[in-house]
């Protein structure tokens, strides 16, 4: 299997459980007195460690792709604006992703504001991601 179609399902995967993570989490997270539990804390401790993989996995492919496209001279510009729409999309989740998750491991002043954020974008990225990837290994 090539590397991209196990990248490609990697991230739809990741993607699908971070949606279902983020419907489901109101349901079962939080306690009688309205706080978050433990159990529900750590099912996202655990999500964001397979989060960050999957992004620096997105900025390797989403780099592959803008430079690829950098180097032709295409008569269609919409799939370079794509690729670098996505490049740069990716390295702005990131960036906000990194320092939240180190405040998260050592629980020290996240921001939630920043996680919802993330927690809406990185799925549509990695779900856009993992559908290019699958039809450049299908072709």
């Amino acid at each position: 299997m090539r590397t991209e179609r196990v990248i490609s399902i990697y991230l739809a995967l990741v993607a699908l459980v971070t949606v279902a993570q983020s419907v489901m989490f109101p349901v079962y997270g939080y306690g009688p007195d309205g706080t978050p539990t433990e159990a529900g804390i750590a099912v996202w401790h655990v999500l964001n460690w397979f989060m960050a993989l999957g992004l620096a996995a997105m900025l390797s492919t989403t780099y592959r792709e803008k430079r690829r496209l950098d180097a032709e001279t295409p008569s269609d510009v919409r799939p370079w604006i794509g690729a670098s729409a996505k490049f740069y999309l990716t390295v702005l989740v990131t960036v906000a992703f990194a320092p939240n998750w180190v405040a998260a491991i050592f629980e020290q002043g996240e921001v939630g504001l920043v996680w919802y954020a993330i927690n809406t974008s990185l799925p549509i990225l990695f779900a856009l991601e993992a559908i290019r990837l699958r039809r450049a290994t299908s072709g």
